[in-house]
């Protein structure tokens, strides 16, 4: 829901974009708590659901920016992932992602205004 959230502020400045959203919660009610924050975007946020392990570096590759607002992880591979497709990635400094993150910004941890920052830098190039 950060990310969600984040992502209405980024919509602002840069209105063409669009955020995916790539596999399941394990919580119906949050995923419906999702899907009707999204409802106010126009159709610019899309779940996608679990994709393919063989499509994963696809939209890793198309994507601008991989942005993670997770405040539990015991290994982000997907950061690591994202990066070996090209994808910068945004992600709190907590945990593992100084450890994982070569090419992407950390940003202090609950600051979604740095963390839109962070996502809008990237955006900028």
């Amino acid at each position: 829901d950060d990310l969600i959230r984040v992502y209405t502020q980024v919509l602002q400045q840069y209105p063409d974009t669009v955020l995916i959203i790539v596999g399941r919660a394990e919580d119906e009610q949050y995923m419906l708590k999702l899907e009707e924050m999204a409802k106010d975007t126009d159709g610019r946020i899309i779940f996608t659901g679990v994709v393919s392990e063989e499509m994963l570096p696809q939209y890793y590759a198309a994507a601008d920016v991989y942005a993670t607002c997770s405040q539990v992880e015991g290994f982000n591979l997907t950061i690591v992932e994202a990066e070996k497709c090209g994808t910068p990635a945004v992600a709190f400094d907590h945990g593992p992602h100084s450890e994982v993150m070569e090419m992407g910004k950390l940003v202090e941890n609950n600051n979604l205004d740095k963390f839109q920052e962070a996502i809008q830098s990237y955006l900028d190039s």
